[in-house]
C-alpha cells in the first residue's frame, strides 16, 4: 500500500508541475506585443516593416540574433528578434519555425 501511495504523490506532483509550467508559458506568450500585418509587411509599435528578400545581405551582411523578442504576430506564426548591430530596431529578424527573414524599417528612424 506504501508503494501505490508513493506512486500517486509523484504523478500528482508531476501534474502539478506541468500544469504550473504550462500556465506560466501561456502568461508569458500572452504578455508579449502583437504585430498587425499591412499590406506589404507587418506595423509594430507604429513603424511599418518590410520584407527584404535577399537584398539583406548587401545592406545588413553577417549579423548575429539577440535573445531579444521584439514582438509576435497576431496569429503567433512569426517572432521578431533584434538583430546585435542595430539596436535601434532599423533592421530585425522575423523568425518562424521553419523559416527566418531579415524585415527593414520604412521611412524615418523613430
Amino acid at each position: 500500500m506504501a508503494k501505490k501511495k508513493k506512486i500517486i504523490t509523484i504523478a500528482a506532483i508531476t501534474v502539478l508541475i506541468t500544469a504550473i509550467s504550462a500556465l506560466s508559458y501561456i502568461l508569458w506568450d500572452n504578455s508579449l506585443k502583437r504585430a498587425d500585418y499591412t499590406f506589404d509587411g507587418y506595423e509594430i509599435d507604429g513603424a511599418e516593416y518590410t520584407a527584404m528578400g535577399f537584398r539583406w545581405q548587401e545592406e545588413v551582411g553577417d549579423y548575429k540574433e539577440t535573445w531579444n523578442i521584439v514582438c509576435k504576430t497576431t496569429d503567433g506564426r512569426w517572432t521578431f528578434y533584434e538583430i546585435d548591430k542595430f539596436p535601434n530596431r532599423e533592421y530585425l529578424v522575423a523568425r518562424c519555425f521553419y523559416n527566418a527573414e531579415v524585415i527593414k524599417r520604412k521611412g524615418e528612424p523613430l
